[in-house]
């Protein structure tokens, strides 16, 4: 199967402001604030994190609209302690009104307060983004595992 070219018809404006909405998903898991999370995403959005905690033995439902997505992430990840880094971002084609964007994450979660247990993975975010109010918002986003260390259980809350 062939790679995708990677798109010229977005402005160096237009890749900045998706890469700064992909930061800002990062920033609002890792700060708690749903003020900073809830504008990266469409209302419509689906956020689909299944690949990734199958890859650790867990079943995780998708998550369907802005605010199903808000709800979904404070109640699974907002008590952790955690960290995202992001990385690689590519624009690759547009497709379904938007533009598909990959990009490599590493997502450290430690229990709240503790620092001798963790689940780190090293994901890869396969994302559609679309101009939505003047903005780039992600309408769809789905996190696979490349690799992961620590405790799974650490991701159910345990």
């Amino acid at each position: 199967m062939a790679t995708p070219t990677p798109t010229r018809s977005l402005t160096a404006d237009d890749r900045l402001d998706i890469a700064a909405a992909l930061a800002d998903f990062a920033a609002g898991i890792d700060e708690h604030d749903p003020a900073i999370l809830g504008p990266v995403f469409t209302t419509d959005a689906t956020l689909d994190f299944g690949p990734a905690a199958r890859a650790m033995g867990i079943d995780f439902p998708v998550l369907e609209g802005r605010r199903g997505i808000l709800d979904g992430v404070a109640a699974s990840v907002g008590p952790m302690d955690t960290l995202h880094r992001v990385t690689n971002v590519r624009v690759l084609h547009a497709e379904a009104g938007g533009f598909r964007v990959t990009a490599l994450v590493q997502a450290i979660h430690h229990p709240p307060g503790v620092r001798d247990r963790h689940c780190t993975m090293d994901n890869r975010y396969d994302m559609t983004y679309v101009r939505d109010d003047g903005a780039w918002r992600m309408s769809r986003l789905v996190i696979e595992n490349r690799f992961w260390s620590g405790d799974p259980q650490v991701m159910l809350g345990a």
